[in-house]
C-alpha cells in the first residue's frame, strides 16, 4: 500500500507501509504520515483508494504508527453530510490558493527576524479541532528551521 502527502508545501512525496490492522472502520498500519499530510489517499497495490490518512506518530526505535479511516466509513460519513448540506449556499469567499509568483526571499526573512516574529497567532484551538494557518513567512520560517537543523546534525556527523 502507499500514500501520497504534501507535508507543509514541500514537494510531493510517495510513501509505502505495511497495513499491520484491518478494523470495521480503520486501518492501523506502519506508513509514514507527515504533519500536514494527514487527509490523503490510501491505495493498494492495485491503484484503488482503500482509505484516508488520519494521523502519524513517531516511533523510538521505528516507523511508529498510522491511522487511516476505511474508504467505506469516508463515503458514508460524505454521503451524509452531502445529503444535509443539500440547499445550503457555497461559501461567500473562495478558499485560500498558493500563490502564482513567488515572494521575495529577502521580504520574507524582514518578517522573520528573531526580534519581531510570533509564531502563536498561526496556532490555535477552536473547540476540539487544532487550527494551523499556513502563510509564506510561517512556510519560510519552518523550512529554514528543518534546513538548519539537518546542517547541524550534518556538521555533528
Amino acid at each position: 500500500m502507499f500514500t501520497i502527502g504534501r507535508p507543509l508545501s514541500i514537494d510531493k512525496i510517495l510513501t509505502t507501509g505495511i497495513v499491520s490492522k484491518v478494523e470495521l472502520h480503520t486501518i492501523m498500519s506502519d506508513i509514514n504520515i507527515n504533519p500536514g499530510s494527514s487527509g490523503g489517499p490510501l491505495l493498494n497495490s492495485a491503484g484503488q483508494v482503500i482509505g484516508l490518512t488520519t494521523f502519524g506518530t513517531r516511533g523510538e526505535g521505528g516507523p511508529g504508527v498510522s491511522g487511516i479511516v476505511r474508504i467505506e466509513a469516508a463515503l458514508a460519513l460524505l454521503e451524509r453530510n452531502r445529503a444535509n448540506a443539500k440547499g445550503t449556499p457555497p461559501p461567500g469567499a473562495l478558499l485560500p490558493i498558493e500563490p502564482l509568483t513567488p515572494y521575495p526571499v529577502e521580504g520574507l526573512k524582514e518578517a522573520l527576524r528573531a526580534e519581531k516574529y510570533d509564531p502563536r497567532p498561526y496556532y490555535f484551538a477552536v473547540g476540539v479541532f487544532n487550527i494551523a494557518l499556513s502563510t509564506p513567512p510561517l512556510d519560510y520560517r519552518e523550512q529554514e528551521d528543518w534546513r538548519l537543523q539537518a546542517e547541524s546534525v550534518h556538521k555533528n556527523r
